[in-house]
């Protein structure tokens, strides 16, 4: 299993609290939903007919779930993430993952890391594309 990983954090010692953070993942199209975290879903993702998911956003806390009341639950960070082996379309979604943590970062003015949480870069971002290439083209997928 081969996964992706953005984190958006927040602001060094500042944490998210629910309300503007569900607001700002909802905005960015995702819903909530199976083991209390977000995803975007497609209509059909594996060729089957049946509606997946593209990509989902944990909590950065273990266990990853959004679990507590809107009132007192607040977390330093999130995660987006995608599996590439689920998906026949691997680039294509981790361009949707991308922009999606980039507009929750402008909407709650984070910050995107990357998998070892340094500041992700345009070039990072290029790694992160060229491994997908590269894991696309070794099982025939169309990128």
């Amino acid at each position: 299993m081969d996964a992706v990983v953005i984190h958006l954090m927040a602001p060094s010692g500042q944490t998210f609290s629910a309300k503007p953070l569900f607001a700002a993942l909802l905005n960015a199209g995702l819903k909530f939903g199976e083991r209390n975290i977000f995803h975007s879903y497609a209509e059909d993702v594996s060729g089957n007919g049946q509606p997946g998911s593209l990509f989902s956003v944990a909590n950065a806390l273990k266990p990853g779930a959004f679990e507590g009341s809107l009132h007192d639950f607040s977390t330093p960070g999130v995660a987006f993430f995608m599996l590439i082996n689920d998906l026949p379309e691997p680039l294509a979604v981790f361009d949707a993952m991308l922009s999606a943590a980039q507009a929750v970062a402008r909407e709650l003015d984070a910050e995107l890391r990357d998998e070892q949480r340094a500041t992700l870069t345009r070039n990072g971002i290029a790694h992160y594309r060229q491994r997908i290439l590269d894991y696309s083209r070794r099982h025939g997928l169309s990128g």
